[in-house]
């Protein structure tokens, strides 16, 4: 069982925010992008490439892994909140322009050209065969670069993006008593319940009268029943 604490990425500060998204080939959300090539795209000039990358720069409460000498292992993630006011800090900055290669100091010539938060029940990036949660930030980039095209992205060296972010830590708090008051730390623990199929997450031990979540990120109640193991 993972017992790993998880922080909350918290933007608290006007100099705070995400101020360069990187292309990399292990994106951290774990989810790749969509490339646009002329070969799949329904275009008259046949001979250009629209050389656009679509796909997800941040997704809510979704877990991501780190380790660190400082900090040990632990999880991070970003509340819907937060990721509103990231994309909304970075469209006004005027940051479209700021990507990089693998979080490295070499810049990729290349603009945000769209960005949106996924809200509606069909959204715009459901056409390229995504489905994601509400308040995901999402977008697409052109690559002006036709080297870096055809020596990294077509030859699938890079994979998704990744973001740089200036923000700062929060330990995630369970709900607690006030008698309780020293526990300040999510211990994240999963088991699979009778079925087969479903998996359940919980804090610390597994006993009757345990709350158990149906999401690692423990922000979805399992539903107030009896639950096998």
């Amino acid at each position: 069982m993972n017992k790993l604490p998880i922080y909350d990425v918290v933007i608290n500060d006007e100099e705070q925010g995400v101020s360069f998204i990187s292309l990399v080939s292990e994106p951290a959300i774990q989810v790749d992008w969509i490339k646009l090539s002329a070969e799949q795209q329904i275009n008259f000039a046949a001979d250009e490439d629209k050389q656009m990358l679509y796909g997800p720069f941040l997704i809510p409460n979704k877990l991501i892994y780190r380790n660190s000498p400082e900090m040990g292992e632990y999880f991070v993630r970003f509340s819907e909140e937060q990721i509103q006011k990231i994309a909304h800090k970075f469209n006004a900055d005027l940051n479209s322009n700021n990507l990089n290669f693998d979080h490295s100091n070499k810049k990729v010539e290349a603009t945000v050209v769209e960005n949106w938060l996924v809200d509606e029940e069909y959204d715009k990036s459901k056409k390229f065969g995504f489905d994601l949660p509400k308040n995901t930030w999402f977008g697409g980039v052109f690559v002006k670069d036709k080297e870096f095209w055809t020596s990294e992205v077509k030859t699938e060296n890079v994979k998704g993006f990744s973001v740089e972010v200036l923000a700062e830590l929060e330990l995630a708090l369970k709900k607690i008593n006030k008698t309780d008051m020293n526990k300040t730390e999510i211990k994240l623990a999963s088991a699979t319940l009778i079925d087969g199929e479903t998996t359940v997450y919980f804090d610390g031990e597994l006993a009757i009268g345990t709350a158990i979540w149906m999401d690692e990120a423990m922000s979805q109640p399992a539903p107030d029943t009896d639950h096998t193991l």
